[in-house]
């Protein structure tokens, strides 16, 4: 706990930390009674919110709550009264910037707390379902951050993180809203379409600039794009319009994040780390990073002196170890989770590893 609250003190937050039956409670020096108060409501509130997420942030109108699931008992609520400006430029432009900077602070919290490496997950935008006030006007839901924002925003920070799996999800809730309502033209549905489809374009093309894509390249891309919008006489299918556009600019951003971002093994790494759920071969790896098969081994190697396959099996036990630590899956569930041919290969791969077998390994850990 002395560690979350040297980051409280730093950022003039508080900190709750569930870890029942040992639950702390730091409050900011600036904190007053009343909004002492307040927070309790409002952690509470969203302590009810089902968990989607490592990193989640609840945003209202005096400030922002990080909700850090660290285990299945252990949570870090992280609560800052500090007024975001959501009104410059563009909502979804500075909803963006603020989850990109508490992704950072989400990351400093989870470290603090368990001094371990800390999970390369995206921070996902949430809302409660109903709204909460007090007299600070804490309101969840405001009418700025409804499905639209949040989605969007959400959608472009897979973008941002090339993160495919959220990336899917995202892009699908983005298309099936409605968007054909009142952000059409009324008496031109084309005209309309084209509003759509263009201004979805200007907040990606905005969100990749912000996230060192070059300038240049994103307004010739959003030229030759826009263009085409315009010269359109109509639209058969808007939403496969913009499934493309969204694949498109993922491809992009992934291109650039490839090329300027990590070292080659680093990437190879955290495509692993993030798809552990998956089967993952050579070729799987090598087609969706675009890198020549015979490359990954040698590359990987150098950098962290074992071989693909060891890490995928290393990487895979150690996050079953977690499960079956921290949650209630049967061992089947957890070998189903993470793609191990069968239960017995579960099995023989764990004992392997940990020289115990998982059965043990939970039992010794007085988990039943």
């Amino acid at each position: 706990m002395d560690n979350l609250i040297l980051l409280a003190k730093l950022f003039d937050g508080s900190v709750l930390l569930l870890d029942p039956p040992h639950n702390q409670t730091y409050y900011s020096d600036s904190i007053n009674s009343q909004q002492k108060v307040d927070i309790d409501k409002l952690t509470r509130k969203i302590n009810l919110v089902k968990v989607k997420n490592i990193y989640e942030i609840f945003i209202f109108t005096s400030g922002f709550v990080l909700r850090i699931k660290i285990s299945k008992n252990t949570t870090i609520f992280f609560v800052v009264f500090q007024q975001e400006n959501l009104n410059f430029f563009s909502l979804e432009t500075n909803l963006i910037r603020i989850m990109s900077d508490k992704k950072i602070l989400c990351q400093a919290l989870y470290a603090a707390y368990t001094k371990k490496q800390t999970p390369r997950k995206q921070i996902l935008f949430r809302k409660l379902d109903t709204d909460f006030s007090t007299n600070y006007d804490l309101l969840l839901n405001d009418h700025r951050l409804g499905d639209i924002s949040i989605i969007s925003t959400n959608l472009m920070m897979a973008i941002n993180d090339s993160d495919e799996k959220s990336f899917k999800i995202f892009l699908n809730q983005f298309i099936n809203l409605p968007i054909n309502g009142k952000r059409l033209s009324y008496g031109d549905l084309t005209r309309g379409e084209k509003n759509v489809l263009i201004s979805y374009v200007s907040i990606i093309h905005r969100n990749i600039i912000t996230h060192g894509y070059p300038t240049n390249l994103s307004l010739k891309l959003q030229s030759v794009i826009v263009n085409k919008i315009e010269l359109s006489s109509h639209f058969t299918n808007l939403k496969k319009i913009l499934i493309d556009l969204g694949w498109l600019y993922f491809r992009e951003m992934k291109k650039f994040n490839q090329k300027h971002g990590l070292p080659t093994a680093d990437i190879i790494k955290n495509y692993i780390d993030a798809h552990t759920n998956q089967k993952l071969t050579l070729n799987d790896i090598a087609f969706t990073l675009t890198i020549p098969i015979n490359n990954l081994n040698p590359i990987f190697k150098e950098k962290y002196h074992e071989s693909i396959k060891s890490y995928i099996i290393h990487r895979k036990i150690e996050e079953a170890a977690q499960l079956l630590i921290n949650t209630d899956l049967s061992i089947s569930d957890i070998a189903e989770n993470l793609a191990f041919a069968s239960v017995s290969h579960f099995t023989s791969s764990f004992k392997h590893a940990k020289n115990i077998t998982p059965k043990k390994y939970r039992n010794r850990l007085g988990i039943s």
